[in-house]
């Protein structure tokens, strides 16, 4: 799983090469797109989650994985984004959209440093528990159990 996820990703200014499964990062891929009316409400929510987090160093990594219709769909929506993602129409979005049968958007998948599942709920953790969703994720990557 992890080969899926490739090296290089698009930053705010340029293609980078980076790994973003290594410690101590909680690495997620949001699947989402500008014309979902989900999306438009959870990302802010999620950009606060993100800054916050990784407010004294960085410990959280998102992935946008865009089901954008247009490039400047994508480009529009991802420039609010503070985080990594794959550039638009990259071949890897269409294998990992199968590999973890996503239906819909907007989904939020939390992924353990070998690039499997950790948990595929990360939206619904993120809204519900706040916070503390980032401390629950840190257990099942790390294999801690919850106190």
């Amino acid at each position: 799983m992890e080969d899926s996820l490739g090296t290089k990703f698009l930053s705010k200014t340029e293609i980078i090469e980076t790994s973003p499964l290594k410690e101590p990062y909680i690495t997620c891929l949001y699947i989402s797109a500008k014309w979902c009316p989900l999306c438009i409400p959870f990302t802010p929510i999620l950009i606060d989650f993100y800054n916050e987090i990784n407010i004294e160093e960085k410990l959280l990594e998102v992935i946008y994985i865009s089901r954008d219709k247009t490039k400047d769909e994508f480009e529009d929506f991802y420039k609010e984004m503070p985080w990594l993602a794959f550039p638009y129409g990259d071949s890897r979005i269409k294998k990992l959209i199968e590999a973890h049968d996503v239906k819909g958007v907007p989904v939020l998948i939390v992924l353990k440093r070998n690039g499997e599942i950790a948990c595929f709920n990360g939206r619904k953790d993120v809204m519900i528990e706040g916070y503390e969703a980032f401390g629950k994720w840190m257990n099942i990557v790390t294999g801690k159990k919850n106190d």
